[in-house]
């Protein structure tokens, strides 16, 4: 009675401990998963900052450009600005000639 019992009980520490192990090594292969998937997330997030990098460097670069345009308009329509006034008042000169032309031819 005593041996089937200790026999008994030996098979369930048996399974007890194979049950454990197979416990174990699904725990091991879900850290070892997970882990897995930490890096490649990792990766991905440096990537994307990369990314981030770049594309902010190319709106520094746009700003930049913008900013020169924004220079160049003010210039031109300065300039604008000035050759209208010259054309006015050339305008205005060939008004006089052209009177003073007709007051001549009497």
């Amino acid at each position: 009675h005593d041996a089937a019992l200790a026999a008994e009980t030996s098979g369930q520490k048996s399974e007890l401990l194979e049950a454990m192990a197979a416990k174990s090594a699904d725990t091991t292969l879900s850290l070892q998963m997970l882990e897995v998937h930490a890096a490649s997330v990792e990766a991905e997030l440096e990537a994307n900052r990369g990314t981030v990098r770049i594309l902010k460097g190319e709106m520094e670069q746009y700003e930049s450009t913008v900013g020169s345009l924004g220079q160049e308009l003010e210039h031109k329509s300065a300039a604008m600005v000035l050759w209208e006034a010259k054309v006015s008042g050339q305008e205005a000169a060939l008004g006089r000639l052209e009177r003073d032309l007709q007051a001549a031819r009497g």
